[in-house]
């Protein structure tokens, strides 16, 4: 019930507490609850960019309408997804695999041709589609991750993603902004921590008669 009473203390925060930072021990975890996220053969095709520096938030803000999360966030995390998966990333995946379970590298050669199959079938419109998803799969894990460590968090969509990418440099290495999370303590002024949770009921979001 732990975990549900945690589901239950978050809400999308809408104005954070600036004075309020994330520790580094915090940010840690965070990171780490992130890297553990499930994904598609385990290629995590994304990167996370953390932003602590106000002046980059504050040029940042002017693509996102002006949302104070943006600036009054402790860290705002930046979630994108890999523009192109190559058979250079399966084969650096195929290494690691290698190298961390401790076997050869040619016992993984079915599961690296499988992985080669569904890469190289991909149009750059589905290769975009599916690399989204996996980042989406990360974020559900770093919401709850944040729920459980009672660090407040908002997760954006609406903001201009190829500003951002210009701004944070973000293209040049390959990758492409999807969404965003605020990340910090809420604030009193934040009106929206009282209202109560709304969300479908069990019986209505769930069927069972199968």
């Amino acid at each position: 019930m732990k975990l549900l009473e945690q589901l239950q203390w978050r809400y999308a925060t809408k104005r954070f507490a600036p004075e309020k930072k994330i520790s580094k021990e915090q940010l840690l975890e965070l990171k780490e609850a992130i890297r553990l996220a499930p994904t598609s053969f385990g290629l995590q095709p994304f990167k996370v960019f953390v932003v602590q520096d106000y002046d980059i938030r504050k040029k940042l803000q002017e693509y996102a309408w002006n949302q104070p999360q943006i600036v009054e966030c402790s860290h705002l995390l930046v979630f994108a997804c890999k523009e192109e998966c190559t058979r250079k990333d399966v084969d650096e995946y195929i290494q690691l695999i290698a190298s961390v379970r401790k076997l050869p590298v040619e016992a993984l050669n079915d599961f690296k041709e499988m992985m080669y199959g569904w890469i190289d079938k991909m149009t750059p419109e589905q290769m975009e589609e599916w690399t989204t998803r996996q980042v989406y799969l990360a974020l559900g894990v770093a919401l709850t991750a944040t729920a459980t460590m009672q660090i407040d968090a908002c997760p954006m969509e609406g903001f201009d993603p190829i500003a951002f990418d210009e701004i944070l440099d973000i293209r040049s290495k390959g990758y492409g902004t999807k969404v965003l999370i605020a990340i910090g303590h809420r604030s009193d002024i934040d009106h929206t921590q009282s209202m109560k949770k709304v969300r479908k009921g069990v019986d209505e979001l769930f069927d069972e008669n199968y």
